[in-house]
Formats: structure tokens, C-alpha cells, sequence
């Protein structure tokens, strides 16, 4: 994985969040899935955001 979490994916997920999104599908939709498309690595993150949320 060469990515690395943006602020501009940081703000992606607040803007969401303050929108109404629930945060933890902020989070996947605006952070995680922008990162990667390789399954492992997306449940991986996935379930890093879901225990830091």
C-alpha cells in the first residue's frame, strides 16, 4: 500500500459525519476505500477504524 490517509480524506469523512453518516461508514467510504481495492487489506483498515471509532 503506497497511500497514505490525506487531510483532504479527513475532511471527506467529517463532512459526512456532519452531514449525518453514521461515523463508522464515514470513515470506510471516505478513508478506507480511497486507500486500497485489495480485500484483505480493506478489512483489515476497516476493522482498525471500527476499534479507534
Amino acid at each position: 500500500m503506497t497511500e497514505t490517509v490525506s487531510t483532504r480524506l479527513l475532511v471527506n469523512a467529517a463532512k459526512m459525519i456532519h452531514a449525518g453518516l453514521p461515523k463508522r461508514l464515514s470513515v470506510h467510504v471516505a478513508v478506507v476505500e480511497p486507500l486500497t481495492d485489495e480485500l484483505e487489506t480493506v478489512k483489515a483498515l476497516k476493522d482498525l477504524c471500527d476499534l479507534m471509532i
